[in-house]
């Protein structure tokens, strides 16, 4: 159900094709970096829960948290996502999923392996080390680009990483 990078209108047409209610998808947000989106069919049109994190790295969308997306989702297949209407998430079949994740507007980020260790010499730089994966948020200086690593998000040195290929 995890589809990686993908927009909006290309998930809300995906989903609006499944044949039932509760179909959905998990998808890295558009607006927060980092973070998930939760989209679902329900009654014809899509709806989208912003998948929170708290100071301790629980998932949650609205009280209840838990220790993983895997959790979050196998919760919701028998407790409703909305607090207005019932809507439980619904798996889609894997090789539609597998369409889909071959769609041209579902884009795969680009991932990096770090050459040398990095040391963070500003606030806003990420950390990380020698073979670390890193994938790729923003590429808008040819020097310094936004990754995540390890769970954290910052700039970085293209200098100390190679390409990897897909």
């Amino acid at each position: 159900w995890y589809v990686g990078c993908v927009r909006r209108k290309v998930s809300e047409d995906f989903l609006k094709s499944q044949p039932f209610d509760g179909a959905f998808i998990v998808r890295d947000s558009e607006s927060s970096p980092g973070d998930f989106s939760l989209s679902v069919k329900y009654n014809g049109q899509v709806q989208h829960f912003k998948v929170l994190r708290d100071a301790s790295n629980k998932y949650f969308i609205w009280v209840v948290k838990f220790n993983s997306l895997n959790e979050l989702v196998e919760y919701h297949k028998t407790h409703s996502i909305s607090r207005t209407v019932s809507i439980f998430l619904k798996e889609i079949e894997s090789d539609q999923l597998e369409r889909f994740r071959n769609h041209p507007g579902v884009k795969e980020l680009l991932k990096v392996k770090a050459k040398y260790d990095f040391e963070p010499q500003e606030h806003g730089e990420l950390l990380f080390r020698c073979e670390d994966i890193i994938e790729v948020l923003e590429q808008t200086d040819a020097n310094w680009w936004k990754g995540k690593c390890r769970g954290n998000i910052g700039m970085f040195p293209t200098p100390y990483v190679e390409i990897l290929e897909n």
